[in-house]
């Protein structure tokens, strides 16, 4: 007996009236769940450097996206969240950030991966660190709490 997984809208708060709703089954999460779990064992035998220049993520700023890829973008923002709410043991903000970033990578979306740090308020912990995605200015992945921290490194957008 197989148990089927309905449907849900997975839309976000940013969604137009116009556009229809979103729908995550199990086979639009199935990506995004395997290239998470992916790339949190791909982090346990290579840096974040190597794993962000082989997908062609960023450090610096991009100027922006076109309208055509902004679709695909909400898309991948919106199955991020639901991912992130609906099974918290996939929250880990840089395996998404990969996983996001590969996502739009394979549509040619230039990402920028964003790294910040707030002072902790435990006394033994200094530091939090927290990653976040971007795609133009669409925070694609971990951006609910990014105004908080205080970005690290990051340049003004190139013209190349």
């Amino acid at each position: 007996m197989t148990r089927s997984i309905p449907d849900v809208d997975c839309s976000t708060e940013d969604r137009v009236e116009a556009d229809p709703p979103l729908r995550c089954n199990k086979w639009t999460l199935l990506l995004p769940v395997f290239l998470i779990l992916a790339f949190r064992c791909l982090l346990l035998l290579f840096p974040l450097g190597t794993l962000a220049r082989f997908l062609g993520l960023r450090f610096k700023a991009t100027s922006g996206i076109d309208d055509r890829h902004r679709p695909f973008v909400n898309a991948v923002r919106d199955r991020m969240s639901f991912i992130n709410i609906h099974y918290p043991m996939l929250g880990d903000c840089v395996p998404q950030c990969l996983a996001a970033g590969m996502m739009l990578r394979l549509r040619s979306v230039d990402t920028t991966l964003h790294f910040g740090v707030i002072k902790s308020p435990f006394p033994g912990d200094p530091l939090q660190a927290h990653a976040w995605l971007s795609a133009g200015s669409i925070v694609v992945t971990g951006g609910g709490s990014s105004a908080v921290y205080q970005e690290l490194g990051l340049s003004k957008p190139s013209n190349t």
